[in-house]
Parts: C-alpha cells; structure tokens; sequence
C-alpha cells in the first residue's frame, strides 16, 4: 500500500450518521485486531474479538515489565500437567473491542482464560467446563476470580479526530480507567 492511497477522512461526519459509525466501528475494531497479532497475541478465529498468549517455543510464556522500580513477571500460557503428560494449556486472554458510548469511543476489555491443546489452537466443547473446574479448584477459585473474572476495564479514546485506514491503533490515545 502507497502512502499516497490512503484517503484522510473525517471523523465528526462517520459519528454524526449510525451507518457510516458501524463502517468505523468495523475499520478500527480491524485495525486492533491486526495490531494485536502484529504484537505477537493469537487471535481467536471461533471468538470474535478473543486474543490470547501462546505458548514461547513449546515452552511457558513469561512477560516481564517495570511498573515502577521493581521487575515484575507474570506466566501468561503454561501447559496443565499430570504424571508427565501435558494435559492442555491455559492462557491468559482479553476479548477487545471498539465501541461507541454517548458521543466517545471506548476500547472495551474483558479477561478471560483460554484452553488448547497445543498452546496455540484454542479448544472448544463440551470437557472445556471439566478441565476448567479441575484446574481451578475450590482453593484456587480466589485466585482465579482475582485474576480473571475482575470484571471489565474500559480505555477512553480522546481525540480522535482523523482517521486512516490501517493506522487507526497509531492515532489512539487511551486514558484507563476501572468500570
């Protein structure tokens, strides 16, 4: 693609007209899902919306940050193992996606675990419940609600004023804050 191609176009006039907002509703959440696999997050082709870590070269997958002055790290995809044999895997995921609330756009996250068998193809049916309530016995149900299910955290995005397609993620500027 050109840089010459892209066509500039203006925001104000696709959110004024609900059709034209559900054309740049479509274009942005596209534009994030792109971006997040470029980031190296697996995308879930049966879930819309649902990006997840997968597994580092076969192994566990350990992100590390300094929120402050102290490193941190956290496992965000780790086989389930029992006598040696890996049962499955567990990640950690999000469902995103863009939305539009009272004049603003919003980016919409929901944590969420996912389970494949070969830490990169998420697995479906009906054992997903069982091999979930194995893993997450009565002792670590705390951790898990804690961890998981803490609810929804919504990003306002400000300002956008302009949009092309296929930089929208770059002209996103997002203040968090808990819902």
């Amino acid at each position: 693609m050109d840089e010459g191609d892209i066509e500039a176009l203006d925001i104000p006039t696709f959110v004024r007209e609900e059709e034209l907002r559900k054309v740049l509703l479509s274009l942005i959440n596209m534009s994030l899902a792109r971006h997040m696999v470029h980031t190296g997050l697996c995308a879930d082709d049966s879930k819309l919306g649902r990006y997840f870590f997968p597994s580092k070269d076969g192994g566990e997958n350990v992100i590390t940050w300094t929120p402050r002055k102290k490193r941190a790290s956290r496992t965000v995809a780790k086989p389930v193992v029992k006598d040696g044999k890996t049962l499955f895997w567990r990640h950690l995921g999000a469902y995103l996606q863009v939305i539009f609330l009272v004049g603003r756009f919003y980016l919409k996250i929901s944590p969420t675990w996912v389970i494949t068998d070969d830490g990169r193809t998420p697995s479906g049916g009906p054992d997903i419940g069982k091999r979930v309530s194995k893993w997450t016995n009565p002792n670590a149900t705390s951790k898990y609600s804690s961890t998981c299910a803490s609810g929804r955290v919504f990003c306002a995005i400000e300002e956008l004023d302009r949009f092309q397609y296929g930089r929208a993620i770059s002209l996103l500027r997002l203040q968090r804050f808990q819902h």
